[in-house]
């Protein structure tokens, strides 16, 4: 998601660096949950003939990384019983 957030559009394949220990099945299963949940969006598109797989947070997404930011940050200020 924090990828998401700073970047944008970011192709799957930009996106599975980022969590070395992540298989490929493991990550597209992640992601789909998170659109299941319709905080990210999927774009697939053949580019020379080969299928590119994007992904981009939607507003709703935005929106819950940074309320979950926001405890984070909080939490680390005041302690977990805020």
């Amino acid at each position: 998601m924090q990828t998401l957030v700073l970047h944008g559009n970011v192709e799957f394949r930009q996106l599975r660096p980022n969590i070395p220990e992540i298989t490929d099945g493991n990550l597209a299963s992640h992601l789909g949950v998170l659109e299941g949940l319709d905080l990210i969006k999927c774009h697939k598109e053949i580019v020379n003939r080969k299928l590119r797989t994007s992904y981009e947070v939607t507003q709703k997404g935005r929106k819950a990384f940074e309320q979950l930011m926001d405890s984070l940050r909080r939490m680390m200020e005041h302690g977990p019983n805020i």
